[in-house]
């Protein structure tokens, strides 16, 4: 009977033990559990205040940048467009920027970025390169069709024709009038010779010889000589 109970108290005890180490283990867990918590916390504040200290550098980069340049690119993902005609590629986002190049019809471009406003003016640029922009309105995702193409130079030919034809009409009545004019003015001219040949005579009695005498007076004109 005694040692039954020894037997008994000694599992008891060897119980308490092990649940007393149970215990421990357990409280040791939760604890490295919440330091662990507590580090990843820290480093995603550490993060989050490193990443809002970039963008503020950035933003006084870029506003810096502004200031002294009159304009602000905004990055962008790459992109493909055409250009809508030939335009013009500018050093600068206006139309003040030198010509540093030129775009064809339908030819293709990759912009980087783009400008929204110009010394205060807003405006709507795309980057193309460095220091090479082009103004929006001469770009579009897809190129311009085939058929416009064609119908706008069948239309510049007619046109051409038509100038042509109509600038051939004005020099043929141009020489008809002059061929005109030539005429009149010969005509004139023989009409004059012809009045010139006649002669005009005046019946004055020079001499009172009871013969009748004439005095010659010109080609047309006054003057001349006596004749009888």
């Amino acid at each position: 009977m005694i040692k039954n109970k020894h037997l008994l108290a000694a599992i008891i005890a060897v119980s308490v033990v092990m649940t007393a180490c149970g215990q421990s283990a357990a409280t040791t867990e939760v604890t490295e559990e919440v330091t662990v918590a507590s580090t990843e916390a820290s480093s995603e504040e550490e993060s989050t205040v490193a990443s809002e200290a970039l963008v503020s550098t950035e933003v006084s980069e870029n506003e810096a940048a502004e200031e002294e340049s009159g304009f602000t690119v905004t990055v962008s993902d790459d992109q493909i467009m055409y250009a809508t005609e030939i335009a013009d590629i500018r050093d600068l986002p206006n139309e003040e920027g030198e010509e540093v190049g030129q775009l064809e019809q339908n030819e293709e471009v990759t912009v980087t970025g783009y400008v929204e406003s110009y010394n205060g003016e807003p405006c709507l640029w795309y980057q193309i390169g460095d220091n090479q922009f082009v103004n929006a309105a001469y770009l579009n995702d897809k190129p311009v069709a085939v058929q416009q193409t064609a119908a706008k130079k069948k239309s510049t030919t007619s046109s051409t024709k038509k100038n042509t034809q109509q600038q051939t009409d004005a020099a043929a009545q141009a020489a008809a009038a002059q061929k005109a004019a030539q005429a009149a003015a010969a005509q004139q001219a023989a009409q004059q010779a012809a009045a010139q040949q006649e002669y005009y005579y005046d019946d004055v009695d020079l001499i009172d010889d009871g013969v009748d005498h004439y005095v010659e007076i010109g080609w047309g004109s006054d003057g001349g000589e006596s004749v009888e």
